[in-house]
């Protein structure tokens, strides 16, 4: 089901919950230009999307650069990976 508009503020991310599934959650995450963040994995796949500018995303031993419009699978064994918007 969509959620009103809601922002919560974990350090520099601001975050909104889109939408709550049982089996996912879709969530708007805001980080200023080149402030890094960790995101936990914590057992369970993420899939970032990029909707503004562009993204490195690092972990698991390995760096990607997403562009706008670009997707990234952040699998369960990752553990933690570290993102930091370009631009």
């Amino acid at each position: 089901r969509l959620l009103p508009e809601t922002w919560n503020h974990a350090g520099p991310e601001r975050i909104r919950r889109l939408v709550r599934h049982v089996l996912f959650d879709v969530d708007l995450v805001e980080l200023p230009t080149g402030v890094a963040a960790l995101r936990s994995v914590k057992g369970s796949p993420q899939v970032l999307g990029v909707t503004r500018g562009r993204l490195n995303v690092t972990g698991g031993g390995q760096s990607v650069h997403v562009p706008v419009g670009g997707f990234v699978l952040l699998p369960a064994a990752a553990e933690t990976v570290e993102v930091q918007p370009l631009e």
